[in-house]
């Protein structure tokens, strides 16, 4: 039997995008924040991801800022801390992903994005 894990979120970048280098390799963490209910009830959900693969982290890095609408498809994982708590996060890697830089009507209505089909051949 085949098992799917994947994550698709629409929301707004809370923090400005943190870079990240580690053995020789760059990488990137950010927050992105998505809101359900009504406007009387708005319940505000923040989403931490982080992006592994360094074509797809760079391109977060140099477009995604503080407030961006952002689209993003990853995988969702979870980790336990010492205390036992579960921190789940959306990984971004190479494979099936995608984050794409959306803009608000007003602002022309063009979108970046970056795929596993747009990186360079290695």
């Amino acid at each position: 039997m085949r098992t799917v894990n994947k994550f698709t979120c629409l929301g707004y970048c809370a923090v400005d995008p943190e870079r990240i280098a580690r053995d020789d390799k760059t990488w990137c963490k950010l927050v992105v924040t998505t809101n359900s209910g009504t406007q009387e009830n708005r319940k505000a959900d923040h989403h931490r991801v982080s992006v592994f693969d360094e074509y797809k982290a760079k391109f977060v890095l140099d477009y995604v800022k503080k407030g961006s609408i952002v689209y993003l498809e990853g995988e969702l994982r979870s980790r336990k801390d010492d205390e036992g708590k579960t921190w789940w996060s959306i990984v971004c890697g190479e494979y099936n992903s995608r984050i794409e830089l959306c803009e608000k009507k007003g602002d022309g209505g063009t979108t970046k994005s970056v795929t596993d089909d747009d990186a360079p051949p290695f």
